[in-house]
């Protein structure tokens, strides 16, 4: 599970139980942010939904607690919500007033301090600085980044840093 998902599936429900329910019987894993119960057209429950936690601890809890557990006869799902990866977007970071001698390879490894690193270039410009993107694996990587970045000072040089958003 991704340090930052605190979100959890939850399959075969009781389809009369409600989100009041959900809470009363999930909040013993942790302080709950969010249910989303899926219903069809009609409003009837599909007997499944997603449960956001307040913590990556408590996600996991619920996990272990009520995984495959027999809840009002039925065996009910409880595993990482999948979901969560594919509403991540890659973030580029540019980085503007870096010394000349930096390499790709030097800035790819500063910045996986930072996050996941999926590209990191650097072009030499002719006033012997350099420029260049990172690309990052999600928005609060990058974002992060630049919080760490921006303004600090990278051989001697004081370097810009901002995001940019990739589609």
């Amino acid at each position: 599970m991704s340090q930052d998902n605190t979100r959890v599936f939850i399959g075969n429900v009781y389809y009369v139980l409600t989100i009041e329910d959900l809470i009363e019987i999930f909040s013993k894993a942790g302080k709950i942010v969010k249910i989303d119960l899926f219903a069809d057209e009609q409003g009837k429950s599909r007997g499944c939904g997603i449960v956001q936690f307040g913590s990556r601890a408590s996600a996991l809890k619920a996990i272990s607690m009520f995984h495959n557990i027999e809840l009002y006869s039925r065996f009910i799902t409880v595993k990482e919500d999948e979901t969560f990866y594919s509403q991540q977007k890659p973030t580029q970071v540019k980085l503007k007033g870096m010394p000349a001698t930096v390499t790709w390879q030097q800035l790819k490894d500063v910045c996986r301090e930072m996050g996941d690193v999926l590209r990191a270039d650097v072009k030499i410009l002719k006033n012997r600085t350099a420029t260049g993107t990172v690309l990052f694996d999600t928005e609060d990587q990058a974002a992060t980044a630049v919080r760490l970045l921006n303004g600090a000072f990278f051989n001697g040089l004081k370097i810009e840093a901002f995001c940019e958003n990739v589609n």
